[in-house]
């Protein structure tokens, strides 16, 4: 119960998940550590070895740690019978910053107090 699950044995539709940990043993295996859109508690999966899909998640976790957003991952149904795609892994795309809305205008204007810069510009 403890070991990871094979992902082609995973039944559920597929879908997003988010990936909270990654372990690369290069030959052998990618485990994931993955919270599904689906499921409230987060789970152990298993690929087998593929250079593809650990350059992929390397990549992704390199841009999400850059951006300061998440690894995400598209799983593949686990049947393999209409649906041959790879786990494709991704960093989120950073979320647009809250639009400004300033009180009486549309412009706002900024204005740099009289003070020490003044005096010692010579003014």
């Amino acid at each position: 119960m403890s070991r990871p699950k094979p992902m082609r044995l995973e039944w559920r539709e597929p879908g997003q998940a988010r990936v909270l940990a990654a372990s690369l043993r290069e030959g052998d295996a990618i485990y994931l550590w993955l919270q599904t859109d689906s499921a409230s508690e987060p789970r152990a999966y298993i690929l087998p070895w593929d250079t593809k899909a650990a350059q992929q998640l390397q990549t992704a976790m390199q841009k999400a740690q850059g951006s300061g957003t998440a690894v995400r991952m598209t799983m593949p149904s686990g049947d393999g019978a209409d649906d041959d795609r790879e786990p494709k892994f991704y960093a989120e795309p950073q979320r647009p910053l809250p639009d400004r809305s300033y009180a009486g205008g549309s412009t706002l204007v900024v204005e740099r107090p009289a003070g020490d810069g003044d005096r010692a510009a010579g003014r």
